[in-house]
C-alpha cells in the first residue's frame, strides 16, 4: 500500500509527534467503496462520491493535525507551568489549607475592630471565617486574639454565624462567654493548646488581630492561545479523556493527572459542603431544641415556685390546725393556751419589733392586752414557755415588753387593768432603774435561767423590743 505523509514534517519533537500519525489512502478508499457498494446508485456516481469524499477527508486531516500540533504545544506549556509550581490556589500571602484560603494578620499590619477586619476581609474577596472545627483554630502564636465570623445578637441574646445561623456548640476558654459590662458581642480565637478553650468574647470596638477566609481559584493555562484555552478547560470540566481533546495519551497524561486531582477534589469540595449543610441543618434543630428547653425550664422554674409556695401554705395550715387541736379552738391561731389564758408571743425578728405603745395596740387589736402577771405560778409558766431565740447580741433587747409602768404615777408601777403592782415584784437585779441603757418606764421581761429574776425597765417609746399579749378565757 501506498501510504501519504503530511507536508511541513521534520525532525523536531512535535512535528515528529504530528507525522507519526499515518492515513493509509487505499484503505480510506477502499473503506468508502465498500460503504457505496451497498448504495443502489449508478457505479458513475459511486466513483464520484469516493473522489469527493477522500478530497474532503485529506482536508480534515491537514486541520486535524495543525490543532494537533496546538495541543501539544499548549500541553507542553501546562507541565512547565506545573513543574514550576503547579496551579495558583490562593493570593501571596494567604495559605491553602483545607482546601480553603486563609489570610492571618500580622502585627506589623496593625490592629482593628471586628466590623473593620470584616470589611478588609470582603474588599479582598472573602469574609471572616466559620470555625466549625477545631482544624481551623490555634492559627498563630500571639498575645493578640483573632476576629472571626461570630457575634452575638443583642435583641436575641445568642451567638450567630455570619451565615445567620446558630451557634450550637462553641469551643470557649474556661468561664467564657461572661459578657462583662453587657457590651461583648463578637468573638476571637487565641492561640491555646487546648483546641476547645480557645474562644472569648470582647467589645466589637477593641483592636485585635483577624483571620479572613474565601474559595481557592483555578488556572489550568497561560498560553496565547485563549480560544484553544477556554475550549480545552470546557473540555476537562466535562470530564474529557485524551482522545475527546485531539491529543495523544501520552502527551496529555501529565495535564490529566493534574485534572483527575482537581476533579477528585471538586468532589471532596462538593461532599463537605453537602456535610456542612447538614451539620447547619442539625445545629438550627438543635438550636430550636434548645430554645424549646429553655422555654420549659421556665415554666418549670413558675410550676416549682407555685408548688413551694402552696407548701408554705400547707405547712401554715398544718401549723394551725396543730395549733387549734392544742388550744381545743380557745385561742386565735398563733396562740399558746397555758392554763385558763391564752398567750401570744410576737415575732422575734428585729424589723417587727415595736415601743411599748404600738405593742399594747397590737394585743388589744387581737382582742387581748399586754400580759398581766397575778402570781408566781403564772411567773413560772411564762419563764417555762420564753422563747430561746436570741437575735441580738445585747440581752435587754431581746425582751418582750409586758403590761406593767409608771406612766400614769411616777414611782407606782400599775399594770394595764389599772391594778398597782404594791407585792411581789420579780424584777432583775438593779431594777427598776432611771439610769442607764435599761431604764425608763415600761417594764419588760427576758428569761435568763432564774424565773424570779426577770423583770427589768425600758424606754416606753424609745425601745423597740417584742411583747407578750394575753386573753383570759373569762373575758372571751
Amino acid at each position: 500500500m501506498e501510504k501519504t505523509q503530511s507536508q511541513g514534517c521534520d525532525s523536531d519533537g512535535f512535528n515528529q509527534l504530528i507525522c507519526e500519525e499515518e492515513f493509509d489512502v487505499e484503505d480510506h478508499n477502499s473503506f468508502h467503496m465498500s460503504n457505496q457498494s451497498r448504495q443502489p446508485d449508478s457505479s458513475l456516481q459511486e466513483t464520484h462520491l469516493t473522489f469527493k469524499d477522500t478530497e474532503t477527508l485529506e482536508k480534515d486531516l491537514v486541520e486535524l493535525h495543525k490543532q494537533n500540533k496546538t495541543a501539544v504545544e499548549n500541553i507542553y506549556a501546562a507541565q512547565k507551568q506545573l513543574d514550576a509550581g503547579g496551579c495558583t490556589h490562593c493570593p501571596p500571602g494567604w495559605l491553602f489549607i483545607n482546601l480553603v484560603c486563609y489570610y492571618f494578620s500580622s502585627d506589623n499590619a496593625g490592629l482593628k475592630s471586628w466590623q473593620e477586619a470584616r470589611e478588609f476581609c470582603q474588599i479582598h474577596g472573602g469574609d471572616l471565617p466559620v470555625i466549625d472545627t477545631k482544624d481551623k483554630e490555634n492559627p498563630s502564636e500571639t498575645i493578640n486574639g483573632f476576629w472571626f465570623g461570630l457575634r452575638q445578637l443583642t435583641e436575641e441574646d445568642s451567638w450567630h454565624w455570619l451565615d445567620g445561623t446558630f451557634l450550637v456548640e462553641g469551643y470557649w476558654k474556661v468561664g467564657q462567654p461572661d459578657d462583662y459590662h453587657t457590651n461583648e458581642d463578637c468573638a476571637a480565637v487565641y492561640p491555646n493548646e487546648n483546641f476547645f478553650r480557645a474562644w472569648n468574647d470582647l467589645p466589637c470596638g477593641s483592636r485585635q488581630n483577624w483571620i479572613c477566609e474565601k474559595a481557592p481559584t483555578y488556572e489550568f493555562l497561560n498560553g496565547t492561545n485563549n480560544q484553544y484555552n477556554t475550549e480545552f478547560a470546557l473540555k476537562i470540566n466535562t470530564g474529557a479523556n485524551a482522545k475527546d481533546l485531539q491529543v495523544p495519551d501520552l502527551a496529555a497524561s501529565p495535564l490529566l493527572v493534574e485534572v483527575n486531582f482537581l476533579s477528585n477534589q471538586t468532589e471532596i469540595i462538593r461532599q463537605q459542603k453537602e456535610a456542612q449543610n447538614t451539620l447547619e441543618k442539625e445545629r438550627a434543630n438543635h438550636g430550636q431544641l434548645k430554645l424549646e428547653v429553655r422555654q420549659k425550664k421556665t415554666l418549670t422554674d413558675s410550676l416549682q415556685r407555685q408548688i413551694s409556695i402552696l407548701q408554705t401554705e400547707k405547712t401554715n395550715l398544718l401549723s394551725n390546725a396543730s395549733a387549734l387541736e392544742k388550744n381545743c379552738g380557745r385561742c386565735p391561731s398563733g396562740w399558746l393556751l397555758l392554763k385558763t389564758s391564752c398567750y401570744y408571743f410576737s415575732n422575734y425578728e428585729l424589723e417587727s419589733r415595736k415601743n411599748w405603745s404600738d405593742s399594747r395596740a397590737d394585743c388589744i387589736r387581737q382582742g387581748g392586752d399586754l400580759l398581766i402577771i397575778n402570781n408566781l405560778e403564772e411567773q413560772q409558766l411564762i419563764s417555762t414557755n420564753f422563747p430561746r431565740v436570741d437575735s441580738s447580741s445585747v440581752w435587754w433587747m431581746n425582751g418582750f415588753w409586758i403590761g406593767l409602768s409608771e406612766v400614769k404615777h411616777l414611782g407606782t408601777w400599775t399594770w394595764t387593768n389599772n391594778v398597782t403592782e404594791t407585792s411581789v415584784m420579780y424584777w432583775r437585779s438593779g431594777q427598776p432603774s432611771h439610769t442607764g441603757p435599761q431604764s425608763g418606764n415600761c417594764a419588760a421581761f427576758h428569761y435568763y435561767g432564774d424565773t424570779l429574776r426577770t423583770w427589768y425597765t425600758g424606754n416606753c417609746q424609745q425601745h423597740l423590743l417584742n411583747w407578750i399579749c394575753e386573753i383570759r378565757q373569762n373575758n372571751n
